[in-house]
C-alpha cells in the first residue's frame, strides 16, 4: 500500500515511521521541518518538506497515496488558542485535498485524550467530553469536519486518542526527560503534583496501534490507544530515580503510597480498540521508563562531552 505519513520527524511519527520500515507498504513521509529533523528511525526514508495547509505537491499527487497517517501538529509545545486555531483551518485544508484524490481509501488520525475535557475514571470512545482545553477542542474541531465531509466517499476515517505517550525521542519538557535532566545535573527533583495520574503509553506501541489501524480492514470510528490504567506522576519518579539512582533525592513525591494511586485521571477503556484494531499495549510501563530514562542519560552525556570538547 502507498502510505502518506504527515509529522513524519517529530515524536510519535518517528516511531509509525521507523514501524512502518519493517512492512511492505511504500512510504512517503512529510515534515514541516524537511529532512534535517529525522531520526535514525527516518534514516532510510527519505523525508519531505511540506508546509500544513499548502497545495499538495505535485509529485505526491501522482504517487497516488491510498491511506494517509496523519500525525503533524505545528507548534508544540505551544497549545495555545492562536496556534491551535491556526492548526484547525491549516490542517483541514490539507485534509480537504487529500481526501480529495480517488487514490486514497484510507485516513488515520493522531487525536487526544485531551478530547475528553476533565472526565476521570475509564474513558470510553462514546463519552460526550465536558469542558476541554483549547487542544482538545481544536482535535475534535478536526475529527467533526472530517468526518462530515467524508459522508458517503468511501474513505475509511480512523480517529486514534492518543493518551499520555512516552519513550524515546520525547520532548525535552516532558516529564521523564525532565527528571532525567534534573537527576543528571546533580539537582533534586521537584514535582509540583505529584498525585496527577496519567495513563502513560509507550511511543513504540502507539506506533504499533497506527500500523494496526492501516492495516485492519474497516476500521472507521474513534479508538483509544492508552495502556488502560492510570499512573501516578510520583509512581513514575520513583521508576526513573530507581533507574538512576536508589539514593536519588526526590521531593514532593505526595501522600499516596507507591504503586496505589487515588482515582485523580482517566484512562484508557480498550476494548473497542482491542476488537477492531487488534491491538494492545505490550510495554511494561516500568521496563519502557528503563528504556527512555536511559535512552536520555545517555544522549545527555553525549551531548556534555561534545559541549567539552568545543
Amino acid at each position: 500500500m502507498r502510505v502518506l505519513v504527515t509529522g513524519a520527524t517529530g515524536f510519535i511519527g518517528q516511531h509509525v515511521c521507523g514501524a512502518l520500515s519493517s512492512t511492505k507498504h511504500d512510504i512517503w513521509a512529510t515534515s514541516s521541518a524537511g529532512p534535517d529533523r529525522g531520526s535514525h528511525l527516518t534514516s532510510s526514508l527519505p523525508v519531505h518538506r511540506y508546509t500544513m495547509g499548502g497545495h499538495l505537491p505535485v509529485d505526491l499527487i501522482g504517487w497516488e497515496p491510498e491511506a494517509v497517517l496523519h500525525l503533524a501538529w505545528e507548534g508544540i509545545p505551544d497549545l495555545g488558542p492562536e496556534i491551535c486555531n491556526k492548526n484547525v483551518y491549516d490542517q483541514l485544508r490539507f485534509l480537504e485535498q487529500v481526501c480529495d484524490l480517488p487514490s486514497v481509501r484510507k485516513v488515520v488520525v493522531a487525536g487526544s485524550c485531551l478530547e475528553y475535557g476533565d472526565a476521570r475514571g475509564p474513558c470510553t470512545e462514546s463519552l460526550v467530553a465536558g469542558t476541554a482545553d483549547v487542544f482538545g477542542r481544536a482535535k475534535d474541531e478536526i475529527r467533526r469536519s472530517l468526518e462530515a465531509s467524508c459522508v458517503g466517499s468511501g474513505i475509511d476515517i480512523t480517529w486514534l486518542r492518543i493518551f499520555y505517550s512516552y519513550g524515546p525521542g520525547q520532548r525535552s519538557g516532558g516529564l521523564i526527560p525532565s527528571l532525567v535532566d534534573s537527576l543528571v545535573r546533580g539537582e533534586q527533583v521537584h514535582l509540583g503534583s505529584p498525585d496527577a495520574a496519567h495513563d502513560f503509553v509507550h511511543v513504540g506501541d502507539v506506533a504499533a496501534a497506527f500500523v494496526c489501524a492501516l492495516e485492519q480492514p474497516d476500521t472507521a470510528g474513534i479508538f483509544n490507544v492508552g495502556s488502560g490504567q492510570q499512573t501516578s506522576v510520583a509512581d513514575v519518579a520513583r521508576l526513573v530515580t530507581a533507574t538512576w539512582s536508589r539514593d536519588s533525592p526526590v521531593d514532593g513525591l505526595g501522600s499516596t503510597a507507591a504503586g496505589v494511586t487515588a482515582v485523580t485521571g482517566m484512562w484508557a477503556d480498550l476494548a473497542q480498540t482491542y476488537r477492531f484494531l487488534d491491538w494492545r499495549p505490550r510495554v511494561d510501563l516500568a521496563i519502557g521508563i528503563v528504556e527512555t530514562t536511559q535512552w536520555f542519560v545517555r544522549r545527555l552525556e553525549r551531548g556534555r562531552i561534545r559541549g567539552s570538547d568545543l
